[in-house]
C-alpha cells in the first residue's frame, strides 16, 4: 500500500467534516491547551458516545507510538520555566505627554483681554505719575481754586486754569528748548509767547498739542477725549496710543478733537 502526505486543504476539510476525530487527534498530539485538555478528559469520562468514538483512536495511537515517558528532571525544568514566565515583571507603561489644560488656555485669553481693556487706564496712570519721575523740583503741580487761577510763565505768557483744573508745569525747559505742560483734568486757556527755538508741548491723556507761540484753549473732557480751540497762531494735534496716526494742524478760529488711540480731527 502506497503512502502520501495530505495537503493543507485536505487537512482543513477533514477537520471540518470530522471535528470530533480532529479533537481526539489534537489531544493525542498534545496540541490542546491545558484547559482544553481538561475539558476533553472530562468529556471522555462523562459522554459515553464520545468515549466510544474516541477510545479506539486513542488505543491505536498508543499502540503505534507506545507510552511517552518524561523524566523527573524534564518535569522540574518545565516547572521552573513556567514560574519564571509568571514572575517576570512587566515594564511600566511610558509616561503620558503632559497636556495643556483648557483652563490654562482660558487664563491666558483672560489675561490678554484684561490687558487690552486696561490699556487706556495705564496710559492715564502714566500721565499721572510721569511728571513726578523727572526728579524733585523739575515739575510743579497746580490745582485751580474754585474761582480759577492764572499762571505767569514769563515773557508775557499766561495760563488761565478753570476751576478744578489740574496742571503740571515744568520748573525748567528740556534740552531742545521745548517746554511741556501736562493738563490732567479741566480746562485751560494758553497764551504762549513765541519761541526762537523749540516748541511748547501740552500733553493730555488722549493727545498732544504742539505749538511755537499762540493762544488756544484745551479742555480735557475725560481721559479719552480732549477738545482744542485756536484763537491766534496755529497748533498741531497729535494722538497718543499704540497706533500711529498723522497729525492735524489747526489755524485761528478752528477747533479739533483728540481721542485716545484714534486720529485727531477737526470739529
Amino acid at each position: 500500500m502506497s503512502e502520501r502526505t495530505l495537503g493543507d486543504m485536505e487537512l482543513s476539510r477533514t477537520r471540518a467534516e470530522l471535528p470530533e476525530t480532529a479533537l481526539v487527534t489534537d489531544y493525542t498530539m498534545g496540541l490542546l491547551s491545558p484547559e482544553e485538555t481538561l475539558a476533553f478528559e472530562r468529556r471522555l469520562g462523562d459522554d459515553a458516545a464520545f468515549a466510544a468514538h474516541a477510545r479506539p483512536i486513542l488505543d491505536a495511537t498508543r499502540a503505534a507510538h507506545g507510552p511517552i515517558e518524561i523524566s523527573a528532571a524534564e518535569v522540574e525544568q518545565a516547572w521552573v520555566r513556567f514560574v519564571r514566565t509568571t514572575q517576570t515583571p512587566k515594564a511600566p507603561p511610558p509616561p503620558a505627554a503632559p497636556a495643556i489644560a483648557l483652563s490654562t488656555v482660558r487664563r491666558w485669553q483672560l489675561a490678554a483681554g484684561l490687558l487690552l481693556a486696561l490699556l487706556p487706564g495705564v496710559a492715564w496712570l502714566a500721565f499721572s505719575i510721569g511728571p513726578r519721575l523727572g526728579g524733585p523740583g523739575v515739575y510743579e503741580e497746580v490745582v485751580a481754586e474754585p474761582g480759577g487761577r492764572t499762571i505767569d510763565i514769563g515773557k508775557g505768557g499766561t495760563i488761565r486754569l478753570a476751576a478744578g483744573a489740574r496742571l503740571f508745569r515744568p520748573a525748567i525747559g528740556n534740552r531742545a528748548g521745548a517746554t511741556t505742560f501736562t493738563l490732567h483734568a479741566g480746562s485751560a486757556l494758553f497764551a504762549l509767547p513765541s519761541l526762537s527755538r523749540g516748541a511748547y508741548h501740552v500733553l493730555t491723556p488722549s493727545g498732544r498739542v504742539v505749538v511755537t507761540g499762540t493762544e488756544f484753549q484745551v479742555d480735557v473732557v475725560d481721559p479719552q477725549l480732549t477738545r482744542v480751540t485756536v484763537y491766534e497762531g496755529a497748533v498741531r494735534l497729535e494722538s497718543i496710543g499704540p497706533a500711529l496716526h498723522p497729525p492735524v494742524d489747526l489755524m485761528p478760529k478752528e477747533g479739533g478733537l483728540m481721542v485716545y488711540n484714534q486720529p485727531p480731527r477737526r470739529r
